[in-house]
């Protein structure tokens, strides 16, 4: 079995991508992991994890299955961040929807859906453990099941989130920490560090 793994290059999953090919491999002899997406060779699985980019047709054409990882309980949350909506919105659990992927956003059919339990205390490292976790046993469940991957269509209300940028981690000087740390917990203190104006002059909570 030939397989892919396409992983951008500054993203979240790298810091997990060798050890993730390590827990597959006693599985897989033949895996190939891809910065771009013009660099995807022909494979039985491609698992998208933290890409980035949206594949063609011709992209998606060259895997039997391209499996994502979205972490929203799709087709609610499509899109950019669902990581972050979901922790700034209070949840105490995120769903790992596990998708095969087509030509639109988060819109493929379904492979599975897992739920990871939250505790509210969590920070974005030990948030990224947990689905990490997840993941290695859902790709491990995909690869013993393989080719007979069961699907099926996402049934429900469609909404999507937005991108995040850097002013969406501003606040207010007169913040409470209570309020805000919910945001404390999913920030990138490096691209989207938690910044507040005081005089004319802007600092960060890192």
């Amino acid at each position: 079995m030939r397989i892919t793994i396409c992983c951008g290059r500054d993203r979240w999953f790298n810091k997990f991508i060798h050890k993730y090919k390590v827990s597959i491999q006693k599985k897989i002899k033949k895996i190939n992991i891809v910065r771009e997406a013009n660099k995807i060779r022909k494979s039985d699985i491609n698992f998208i994890i933290s890409f980035g980019e949206i594949l063609t047709k011709k992209e998606l054409s060259k895997s039997k299955f391209n499996v994502v990882f979205h972490c929203s309980n799709l087709p609610k949350g499509r899109g950019s961040s669902p990581v972050t909506w979901e922790v700034l919105s209070g949840q105490t659990s995120l769903t790992l929807s596990i998708f095969d992927a087509d030509e639109g956003i988060d819109s493929g059919e379904i492979i599975e859906k897992v739920k990871i339990k939250l505790n509210g205390t969590e920070m974005l490292d030990e948030i990224h453990l947990k689905i990490y976790k997840a993941m290695v046993i859902s790709t491990n469940k995909i690869l013993d099941s393989y080719p007979k991957i069961k699907k099926v269509k996402q049934i429900g209300k469609v909404n999507y989130y937005k991108k995040r940028f850097y002013k969406d981690s501003e606040v207010s000087i007169n913040s409470n920490i209570k309020d805000i740390f919910n945001l404390l917990r999913i920030v990138d203190d490096e691209k989207y560090p938690v910044h507040f104006n005081y005089r004319k002059k802007k600092y960060k909570l890192i």
